[in-house]
């Protein structure tokens, strides 16, 4: 009994050290932002410090702060209502990570959002945010896209009135789970209003500690200013998730709705019913939703084909239009899905339009297929317009659809990274307005590995887009179109594969495909001689040969060959000819060489032909040097080095000597020695002269 009671004093402790944790933060006050559709949803993220505005490259809030927007309060039971939800005492979420030695303790993937939690769990807590909706947002259009990682799972999640359950009916603990790969994706589509709005977030717990991340992972979104959508339903307005069968009822809602703060008085709604359905059994309804301003056309009702201008539609409403029908009776032949499509027109004296907007399907058309069969389809796209080298990367798209009404079952994906590649990333998301759960959010692969991922429930309409982004491998070789396949399965034993762009079924496994080519680097080689076996002097011409040569496996585009001319060279000029298909431009010229070949195959060669004259005054060692460099920036030269490539000629220069005189021609040209012989006679014929005089006059 003591141990007992030991032990029961132990967790009425641990209890009261919950209470005592959160009791004291009941006074804090938080501030309720407001959102409209230009509100980045990052401030939807827990632990998020926004000071500097709430984006992605937002900061986390430091461990023992407090969320400015999440309050967290410890529930008694489960809670399955709003009214259950708000009559709990809620305090400003702690920002902490007790669990932070487990693996599902994991940091943002961003770093822009941090846990909330509490050391010491109850078997239930609420999450809490409160916001106030923009008047200028349609509420209807508006959608919330976030991943939660949580400790243990999220049973459900409340948007004022509405109920988004994970628990399958109660059949579950509900979504996520004890791991690091527990966070849930999820899509908020409804229950929003202009003004206060409430989000719960129920999370079932077990064991301590308890905690919850939310990470924005899509747009706070805005349906376009007027648009047009379209549901198969059931007589009680619930999505219709059957089968098409022969002479089976089936209902559609069309919604119209003037999103936009202009009026869109005079818009046409049409609806032809396609092969399928009985036009003679159809009929179509008017009606206008709570609040609306929207008036029905005159009549409210009629028969099919539907084509009514809708005489009121002003900014800020919507109509509603019900299709009663029912499916032809035998269905088509070899029909596999049965699609309505609706189409909206805006007034013709309006500027409204309904363009695509904020990531959503261009508006002025919605179709609603019913099919024969579940129907399933993938989809894959690739970024990559022009070949790829070692280190690029390849981005792609791989979208897995349930294409019908009937609900889908152990969808398996399987996409394996083909050869050329060293590795990939990938992640998943649930677009908006889908409620698919991604199983996990993101992975890696090594070479040659298989992105495999089974999806537990597909409900109608509902997708999940996977992208991968693969880095190409060092590759030696050139490989065009590798191909990537994506490749789904369903448990269902009755499903289809359907190809939405032919709208046909075609032969299971759903395999979708994209191609690139992968090339090895591009290899450059160039090349230059001079024609002088030895020294050259001034005046002398010199002439070069400059070839420039692809010596990789796949083409370059834009080499270009400059020889700039070193000091000593003059009078320069210079042809150009190309062994592949595109000219040399120019393909002559004078002084330095500038000449551009848009591309050079694999083995073509360029070879320009350089002619110069030596200076009067030349170094005495003239370095001529080219270069050669093409726009693949990957490009190297054929010693490995990156480019550009240069190639240089290099000759010793001298001036030239004094030629020597024939003999036969040579004129004596007097020596100083002579010159002093011619002197000395000279002198002495005039001192004999003098002597001579001097003596004749004495005499006389």
């Amino acid at each position: 009994m003591r141990d007992i009671r030991i032990s029961m004093a132990h967790y009425v402790g641990l209890g009261c050290a919950a209470v005592a944790l959160l009791q004291p933060l009941l006074v804090q006050a938080q501030t309720a932002p407001v959102i409209s559709c230009s509100t980045d949803p990052a401030i939807f993220n827990t632990g998020i410090d926004g000071s500097n505005g709430y984006s992605i490259n937002s900061p986390k809030q430091p461990i023992g702060s407090l969320d400015a927007h999440w309050s967290i309060a410890p529930a008694p039971g489960d809670i399955t209502t709003p009214a259950a939800a708000a009559a709990l005492p809620y305090a400003q979420g702690p920002v902490d990570r007790p669990g932070a030695g487990n693996g599902a303790w994991v940091q943002s993937p961003f770093g822009n959002a941090q846990w909330i939690g509490v050391q010491y769990g109850r078997s239930y807590y609420v999450y809490q945010y409160q916001f106030s909706l923009d008047p200028s947002v349609d509420p209807d259009s508006f959608n919330l896209s976030l991943n939660l990682y949580v400790d243990n799972q999220v049973r459900r999640i409340l948007v004022n009135d509405a109920v988004f359950d994970y628990t399958n009916n109660g059949t579950s603990l509900g979504v996520g789970g004890f791991g690091a790969g527990g966070n849930v994706p999820v899509v908020l589509n409804n229950g929003f209003k202009t003004g206060a709005n409430t989000l719960y977030v129920v999370v079932g717990n077990q064991g301590d500690p308890s905690g919850l991340l939310v990470q924005s992972s899509g747009t706070a979104s805005c349906s376009p200013p007027l648009s047009v959508a379209k549901q198969a339903v059931n007589s009680s307005g619930s999505a219709y998730t059957g089968l098409a069968t022969a002479n089976g009822l089936v209902y559609y809602d069309i919604t119209v709705t003037n999103a936009s703060t202009r009026d869109a008085s005079g818009a046409r709604l049409r609806d032809t019913l396609p092969d399928g359905l009985q036009a003679g059994a159809s009929s179509w309804s008017c009606s206008r939703p709570a609040g609306s301003a929207a008036v029905c056309p005159l009549p409210a009702t009629g028969s099919f084909p539907l084509d009514t201008v809708l005489p009121t539609l002003p900014a800020g409403s919507a109509l509603v239009f019900r299709v009663n029908s029912r499916f032809s009776s035998p269905l088509p032949a070899g029909a596999t899905v049965i699609t309505n499509t609706a189409t909206i027109e805006p007034p013709a004296t309006s500027t409204l339009s309904c363009d695509a907007r904020d990531g959503f399907p261009t508006p002025c058309s919605a179709s609603a297929s019913v099919a024969t069969s579940p129907l399933l389809s993938v989809t894959k796209t690739v970024d990559a317009t022009a070949p790829l080298y070692a280190g690029q990367t390849a981005t792609y798209t791989v979208t897995v659809k349930n294409e019908g009404a009937a609900e889908l079952t152990g969808v398996a994906l399987s996409d394996a990274l083909p050869a050329g590649f060293a590795s990939a990333t990938w992640t998943c998301q649930s677009p908006v307005g889908s409620l698919a759960v991604c199983p996990q959010a993101s992975g890696s692969l090594s070479a040659g590995g298989v992105l495999s991922q089974t999806i537990a429930s597909m409900r109608a309409n509902a997708s999940l887009v996977y992208t991968v982004v693969a880095t190409v491998d060092s590759i030696a070789t050139r490989m065009d179109q590798v191909s990537n396949t994506a490749s789904v399965t369903a448990s269902n034993p009755e499903w289809l594969c359907y190809n939405p762009a032919s709208a046909q079924t075609q032969a299971k496994p759903c395999n979708a495909s994209a191609a690139v080519d992968l090339w090895p680097q591009p290899l450059l080689q160039l090349s230059k001689t001079a024609q002088a076996s030895g020294t050259v002097f001034a005046g002398q011409p010199m002439h070069y040969t400059i070839t420039a040569q692809n010596a990789g496996q796949v083409p370059v585009t834009q080499a270009r060959i400059t020889d700039p001319l070193p000091a000593g060279l003059e009078n320069a000029s210079w042809t150009c000819s190309n062994s592949g298909a595109a000219p040399c431009v120019p393909a002559s010229g004078t002084g330095a060489v500038d000449v551009t070949v848009a591309s050079l195959a694999a083995g073509d060669s360029v070879v320009v032909q350089l002619g110069a004259t030596v200076s009067a005054l030349p170094p005495t060692s003239l370095v001529n040097t080219a270069s050669l460099a093409v726009s693949e920036a990957n490009a190297l030269c054929a010693a490995g080095s990156a480019q550009p490539c240069t190639a240089s000629a290099t000759v010793t220069t001298a001036i030239p000597p004094v030629p020597p005189v024939p003999l036969g021609n040579a004129t004596a040209v007097p020596t100083l020695q002579q010159w002093s012989v011619v002197l000395l006679g000279l002198l002495t014929a005039g001192i004999g002269a003098w002597r001579m005089r001097s003596r004749g006059q004495r005499i006389g």
